[in-house]
């Protein structure tokens, strides 16, 4: 059995029938394209009585065999509103190949919101090969793309062959980190922590610090220093790869360099310096320079040179090992 319905502007364009699969199933002519299309005012043009079906059967089905929207709703207040106790609220599929996304939602408000009490709120699967999203948000404004929220369980759950999540900018985390696996810093080379710097004059990434009698730092200026507490990073191409202890807001501070690979400014005057060298600091402010005493550099010691220096003073990249 099967009965037109009168939804929008032409009503020839669909006919609704009862199956064994959904309880309405709606299949689109060739006219619109769309397997249901509600303009919705302030009330609904159309309602239908719930029909019986299998307890996994779908409210309501369109399938669309163009290329264009399944369904499309648009209304002053909710445009689609789908709600389930046991299985998914919303299920997008797309076997677009050129990037149709699954579940598309656009509102001043939220785009797409799916409640479950049992399974996925929102599913969207795709068939794309050339990176379309199964589920896609995208705020214009200060707001939100993609929110999860979960009381019990998983707020976001990612999964994929390749990478199971992918940001594109900052990522913030308020709550603890947790890693099964390794942590990999593409363009780190160091291990950063940031301590309070004394003094009004500002001081340059490759700097060698000690510690002052307040526990701040300053620039070393003397030889064989057992003050001494790194480097201050992100000189030259090295950029830390972890910063600890960083504060929005107070004094000036610097990242130091306590352990990694950091460029390293050394004055070659007080000795030729070979790779693999070790160094510690020197009388020029803030250099480093070959250790030519064993003696006085114990407890000293900066790190080892991965350069030579023959002559002058420079930027050497120098593997930093406190001892």
């Amino acid at each position: 059995m099967s009965t037109k319905v009168i939804a929008g502007s032409d009503p020839s364009a669909f006919q609704v029938s009862w199956t064994g699969f959904g309880k309405i199933n709606a299949l689109s002519g060739l006219r619109t394209g769309v397997g249901v299309w509600a303009l919705l005012g302030t009330k609904h043009d159309v309602t239908a009585a719930e029909a019986a079906g299998p307890t996994f059967s779908a409210a309501l089905v369109a399938v669309c065999s163009v290329d264009t929207a399944a369904i499309y709703a648009r209304s002053l207040g909710t445009g689609v509103s789908a709600e389930s106790d046991t299985w998914i609220a919303i299920y997008g599929k797309s076997q677009s190949t050129s990037g149709g996304p699954g579940i598309m939602g656009e509102a001043v408000g939220p785009g797409v919101v799916g409640k479950s009490q049992t399974w996925h709120g929102v599913y969207g699967e795709t068939q794309s090969t050339t990176g379309g999203a199964a589920v896609c948000g995208d705020h214009t404004g200060d707001g939100i793309g993609v929110k999860g929220m979960s009381k019990s369980g998983i707020g976001v759950w990612g999964e994929g062959p390749r990478a199971a999540g992918w940001f594109h900018g900052n990522v913030h985390v308020t709550g603890q980190l947790d890693a099964g696996g390794d942590i990999t810093c593409a363009n780190g080379s160091d291990c950063a922590e940031y301590f309070d710097v004394a003094g009004q004059v500002a001081v340059d990434a490759g700097t060698v610090m000690i510690l002052g009698e307040d526990g701040m730092l300053l620039e070393s200026h003397r030889e064989y220093d057992k003050r001494v507490a790194g480097v201050v990073s992100g000189a030259g191409s090295y950029r830390p790869g972890i910063l600890l202890d960083r504060r929005p807001v107070g004094q000036e501070r610097k990242a130091i360099a306590l352990a990694g690979k950091v460029f390293c400014k050394v004055d070659a005057a007080y000795g030729s310096i070979q790779a693999g060298d070790l160094l510690t600091t020197s009388p020029t402010p803030g250099h480093a320079m070959k250790v030519q005493d064993a003696r006085l550099a114990f407890g000293a010691v900066l790190g080892k040179s991965l350069k030579p220096l023959s002559d002058g003073t420079g930027l050497l990249p120098i593997l930093v090992a406190l001892q």
